[in-house]
C-alpha cells in the first residue's frame, strides 16, 4: 500500500476541487480564480522541490510564478566591517584621564552590499570581562585608573550581523596633589587688620592635572563657616587664634591640608 505525503494530499485535494468546479459551476468566481493559478505554487514546497510542477518548462525559482515565494528571496549579505577609534584629550592612543568619559568614535560605518540601513551596536569590556554598558560614550563613573577598556562595534542590517571592529584604551592612574604650604598675612595681626591666607608653596599634581584650592577657617579650634581665603577685620577680636586650612584638589582626589595660624594682637 502506497503512502500519500502531505504535499501529495494537498495536490490531490486541489485536483478534486477543480473537478468539482468543472462538474457543477465552472463559471463560479472561486472556481475561475483557482483555475488560473499555477500549480507550481499550489502545494507547499513546490518552489523548492526541483520539479516543474506546472509543466511550463521552468522549475522552482526559474518559474515566474515563484517570484514572490520566500524560498526564492535573494540571499541577504551582511554589512562590512566598520572602523572605530577612541578619542583622548591626551592625544591619539594615549590613556584617558579618569575624570573624563571614554568616547568611542565610528570612523567608518559598516557598508551593506544591498544598500540597506546599517545599525551599529556598541559593547564594552573592562580588563577582558564584558560590561553591561552599551553606547558610544562611556561615563567616567564606570571607570577607574589603571583599567583597560575595549570598545567593540558590530554592524547589523536588520537581518545579519557583520564583522566587528574593536579598540582598547587605558584609563590613566590618578594620584592626589601634594600638600600646599600656606601662610597668613600679616603674621602678627592687630585688631582692625584683615587676614589673608596665601599659597606660599603651590601643590604639585603628579599626573599634571589642573589644581583648585579650597580654604576653610577655624577660630580657637572651632570650625567657622567662612570659605574664602580672606577674613575681614570685623570678624576678629584680641586674643583669638585664627587658623587657615587650604586643600588642593585635581577634581577627583584631595591633597593633605596646608595649615597656618595667627593670634590677634
Amino acid at each position: 500500500m502506497s503512502r500519500l505525503y502531505p504535499a501529495q494530499v494537498l495536490g490531490l485535494a486541489v485536483v478534486l476541487f477543480f473537478a468539482g468546479c468543472a462538474a457543477e459551476e465552472p463559471e463560479a468566481p472561486i472556481c475561475t480564480t483557482l483555475d488560473v493559478l499555477s500549480s507550481e505554487v499550489m502545494v507547499f514546497g513546490d518552489c523548492a522541490d526541483d520539479i516543474d510542477n506546472d509543466g511550463d518548462g521552468a522549475s522552482d525559482c526559474m518559474d515566474e510564478d515563484c517570484v514572490d515565494d520566500p524560498a526564492c528571496a535573494p540571499e541577504n549579505k551582511p554589512p562590512g566591517v566598520p572602523s572605530v577609534w577612541i578619542i583622548s584629550s591626551s592625544g591619539p592612543g594615549q590613556p584617558v584621564p579618569p575624570e573624563l568619559p571614554v568616547a568611542c568614535v565610528l570612523l567608518q560605518p559598516g557598508l551593506d552590499p544591498e544598500g540597506e540601513t546599517v545599525y551599529h551596536r556598541f559593547s564594552w569590556s573592562v580588563d577582558g570581562e564584558p560590561h553591561e554598558f552599551e553606547g558610544s560614550e562611556l561615563p567616567s563613573k564606570h571607570t577607574q585608573g589603571g583599567q583597560e577598556w575595549e570598545c567593540r562595534v558590530t554592524p547589523f542590517d536588520g537581518q545579519n550581523e557583520g564583522p566587528s571592529d574593536a579598540v582598547s584604551v587605558l584609563i590613566a592612574s590618578n594620584n592626589p596633589p601634594s600638600s600646599p604650604v600656606v601662610e597668613i598675612t600679616p603674621a602678627l595681626p592687630n585688631v582692625g587688620q584683615d587676614l589673608d591666607c596665601t599659597i606660599l608653596v603651590p601643590s604639585v599634581d603628579p599626573d599634571g592635572d589642573h589644581i583648585t584650592y579650597f580654604f576653610a577657617w577655624e577660630k580657637d579650634e572651632q570650625e567657622m563657616s567662612f570659605e574664602g581665603s580672606e577674613i575681614f577685620a570685623a570678624e576678629t577680636s584680641v586674643g583669638e587664634t585664627w587658623t587657615c586650612i587650604a586643600t588642593a584638589t585635581d577634581g577627583l582626589l584631595q591633597s593633605e591640608p596646608g595649615v597656618a595660624s595667627v593670634v590677634i594682637q
